[in-house]
C-alpha cells in the first residue's frame, strides 16, 4: 500500500517532525512513503498515475495542497475525512465554527462578520458576549496570529475600523474566556488519543503565541471534554483533527476549533504516545474496509 504525503515543496516541509514521524510510522508498516510537492504536481497528468487504492495525508497549508487533496479524494484515494464535501466546506471562512454551533457543541461565543457598518452596535454586541475584554479574531494564521484582546469602547472602534480595510481575511467578536486552560485534544477516529494542555505565558493571554510553546501531558483529561473534541471532529465530517478546548475558571469547557491537518508532532514528542502510527493504522483499515 502507499501512502502519498502532500506537502507543498520538499525543500520547504511546513513541519520536519510530523514528516519523520508519519514517515517512520509508515515505513515500520510496510506502506510505501510517498511525498507528492502541490506546488509542483502535473495538474494535467499527475492524478492519473496515482493508485487509486492508496492513502494519503495532507501536510501542507495553502490553497494549492488543499485544493491536491480535494483533487485526490474526487479519484478515490482515502483520507481522514468522511467525503469531499467535508473539505470543501472548510474553504468557507468561519464555516466549522458554523457547523459546530449547529451541532450543539460549546463553541465559544461568537458574534460573525464583524465591520465599520456594525459601529453603532458594537456595545451591544460587547455586552451581549459578556462585557470587556473582548476577543477580534481574523480568519486563517497560527500560533495566535490575528487573535487580539480589547479593553474599551474606543480600541474595539479603532480596531474595527481598521480591519475593516482588510479583504484578505474576515473577522469575528468573540467572547474572552477568562483565565483558561489550553488543552489539544488529537482525535482519530472515534476517539482521543492524545492530549496535552499547553502552559500559560507569563506576558501573553495566548497560550500558543510563541514559536514553541511548552506543554504537558494531559492524557487524564475526563471523559466530557474528550467527546466534546470528539463530536466537534465528527460535526465536520472529519475522521481526525486536533481540536482546541479552552476551559474557563468555572471549569465550562469550549471549542476554539478543529485544525486539520495539525501538527500531531507536538503531542507526540512530549507524551509519547504514537499519534502517527495511529492515524497510519487507521488508514489502511479504513482501505481495507472499503476495498
Amino acid at each position: 500500500m502507499k501512502l502519498y504525503c502532500i506537502i507543498r515543496k520538499q525543500d520547504d516541509i511546513s513541519n520536519s517532525d510530523t514528516y519523520a514521524l508519519l514517515k517512520k510510522a509508515a515505513d515500520a508498516r510496510g506502506v510505501e512513503f510517498i511525498p507528492i510537492e502541490s506546488d509542483n504536481f502535473d495538474y494535467a497528468r499527475g492524478l492519473s498515475v496515482l493508485e487509486t487504492n492508496a492513502i494519503m495525508y495532507r501536510m501542507g497549508r495553502g490553497d494549492r495542497a488543499a485544493l491536491l487533496q480535494v483533487l485526490m479524494a474526487s479519484k478515490g484515494i482515502i483520507g481522514l475525512f468522511k467525503n469531499v464535501d467535508a473539505l470543501l466546506s472548510r474553504n468557507f471562512s468561519w464555516g466549522s465554527a458554523i457547523r459546530m454551533e449547529q451541532a450543539g457543541l460549546p463553541i465559544i461565543p461568537t458574534i460573525f462578520n464583524i465591520s465599520k457598518n456594525e459601529d453603532s452596535r458594537l456595545k451591544e454586541y460587547v455586552e451581549e458576549l459578556g462585557g470587556f475584554p473582548i476577543i477580534v479574531k481574523s480568519s486563517g494564521g497560527s500560533h495566535g496570529e490575528g487573535v487580539m484582546k480589547i479593553d474599551s469602547i474606543s480600541s474595539l472602534r479603532s480596531v474595527v475600523g481598521f480591519i475593516s480595510d482588510t479583504q484578505s481575511a474576515t473577522f469575528v467578536l468573540r467572547k474572552f474566556v477568562n483565565s483558561a486552560r489550553h488543552l489539544r485534544l488529537v482525535v482519530v477516529g472515534n476517539k482521543v488519543v492524545d492530549t496535552i494542555e499547553y502552559n500559560t505565558q507569563s506576558d501573553d493571554f495566548r497560550t500558543n503565541a510563541v514559536a514553541v510553546p511548552t506543554v504537558v501531558d494531559r492524557n487524564d483529561v475526563n471523559n466530557d471534554i474528550k467527546q466534546i473534541a470528539i463530536k466537534a471532529v465528527a460535526a465536520l465530517d472529519l475522521e481526525f483533527g486536533g481540536v482546541d478546548v479552552l476551559i474557563d475558571e468555572s471549569g465550562t469547557a469550549y471549542v476554539a476549533e478543529v485544525n486539520f491537518p495539525c501538527n500531531f508532532a507536538r503531542n507526540q514528542m512530549n507524551t509519547g504516545t504514537d499519534v502517527a502510527g495511529q492515524l497510519v493504522d487507521y488508514l489502511v483499515e479504513k482501505a481495507r474496509i472499503i476495498a
